[in-house]
Parts: C-alpha cells; structure tokens; sequence
C-alpha cells in the first residue's frame, strides 16, 4: 500500500498541487504578522511581542479553520442539506431519465433507418433489347430481351418473377392488376449490391392484323411484369413495372397502379 501512495504520489500532477499548496503556505507565513491590512480568516489570538496584535492564520491552518466551520456548518443545518441534496438528485434523476429517453428514440430512429438505406432495390433495368421474327404458322413472334438490377448496396433473394406481353384495347385503359403467368426465370437467384441479371426473353406472338390495331393506335401493346423479392433483413419486397410499344420499342407507360416498388 504506501509503495502504491508512493507511485502515485511521483505523478506530475500530484508533484504539482504538492507543489503549489507549498508555495501557497510559504507565502502565508509573511502574510500571518502583517498588523495593517485585511484578514480574510480570522484565526484564534497567538501570543506575540504585542499581545494586543492579533495575527492571520497561515494557509495550512486557515484550512483547517475553514474546514471546522465548514463542519460546524453541516452539523448545524444536515436536514436543509439532505433536503437540497434531495432535491437536486430528484432533477438530475429526471435529466438522466429524459437523455437516456432521447438515446433510445434516437437509437431506434437509426435501427429503422439503417434498413431503408442499406436494403436491396430491385428495378427493371433500362436496357432492353427486342425482335421480330416471323412466324411459320402466320404472325410475327416478338421477343423482348430484359434485365433486372440490384440498385441497393446488400443482396436481394429473388423469389418469383413474372412478366407478359399484352395487347389491350384502349377503350378498356390501361389494366389494373398483373396476371400470374409462368416465366423461364431461375427461382432463388440472387443479386449482389449493383448487380444486374443476365437477360432473360419473353416471346409473344402477334398476329397482323393486331400489328394495325396497334399502330392505328386502337389497341395498347404493353410490356409489364413483377418481380417479388426478400432483403437480407427477411422483408419481402415488390417492384411492377409497365411499359408501352410506341412505335420504335417499349418506353414508359403512364399507368401509375402498375409501376411501383415497396
């Protein structure tokens, strides 16, 4: 034990105060017979050439003057103490209770944001690619070459994916819901953070007359699809996707209800 008071008692800083409350006695023992000037610590009467002349304490006794009153001054008033001690333990109990409140929200708000910024973003990749070929048995044979691209940062496990080419009447509009029809797409793939599939055909077959429709502008001719997929936090996601011949290739429809992501 006293080699460890001695350890620390050979800390700079401990070398310093010791140093400074020597200092601070030496200069009070000069400051102790002065008999003009004020006392800020008027200790008890010592005995001197003039006994008439009372003397200021030194610093290391006013110390221990000020920690007797100090002493006398808790004994005197301990209940008024404890109730202000009381008191402001209660306040600092409620600023504890309030800032680790705020922690908490605040901890939560990261938690639910963390997954919105670090999950997987499935879309329709802008790419696409088509043919027409024509048909032995009458017609041509559309084919439409797509991709699907992870814009996230985390992986996305792909779960069911499904797309069609669908002629429609423009009196009918624009239609609201997808049909679950069978696609050659490779369930369970999965897409890695900015990674894109590699592209998968959807085939129609499109008669000639319905070719005139179209470009009479009677009938839409649309390419529209879904892709469901779950983030590696286990939430489930979708992404529809509907786009409309115009002529030259498939572009941006403006039905709303079918494109959207979750």
């Amino acid at each position: 034990m006293l080699t460890s008071i001695a350890i620390r008692l050979q800390q700079p800083a401990v070398l310093l105060w010791l140093a400074y409350f020597a200092i601070l006695e030496v200069l009070s023992w000069g400051t102790s017979s002065w008999s003009t000037g004020p006392c800020l610590i008027s200790g008890d009467q010592h005995p001197s050439d003039d006994d008439s002349q009372q003397s200021c304490p030194t610093f290391l006794l006013g110390s221990l003057i000020l920690l007797g009153r100090a002493d006398r001054l808790i004994g005197e008033h301990d209940k008024s103490i404890v109730a202000v001690f009381t008191v402001v333990l209660a306040i600092s109990t409620i600023g504890l209770w309030i800032s680790t409140k705020n922690v908490a929200v605040a901890g939560r708000v990261a938690a639910e944001h963390i997954p919105r910024v670090e999950r997987a973003y499935v879309f329709l990749w802008h790419e696409l690619k088509h043919g027409r070929a024509p048909n032995p048995l009458g017609g041509e044979v559309l084919t439409v070459q797509f991709a699907l691209r992870n814009q996230g940062k985390t992986p996305a496990v792909l779960r069911q994916i499904n797309v069609e080419i669908r002629l429609l009447d423009r009196a009918d509009g624009y239609p609201m819901t997808f049909r679950q029809i069978a696609s050659d797409m490779p369930l369970g793939l999965v897409l890695s953070g900015d990674e894109t599939t590699p592209f998968f055909p959807s085939r129609q077959l499109i008669q000639p007359e319905d070719w005139q429709k179209v470009m009479r502008r009677s009938h839409f001719l649309l390419f529209l699809g879904r892709v469901q997929y779950r983030d590696i936090f286990g939430d489930p996601h979708e992404t529809g996707f509907c786009l409309e011949w115009d002529g030259n290739g498939f572009g941006p429809s403006p039905v709303e209800i079918l494109n959207y992501y979750t």
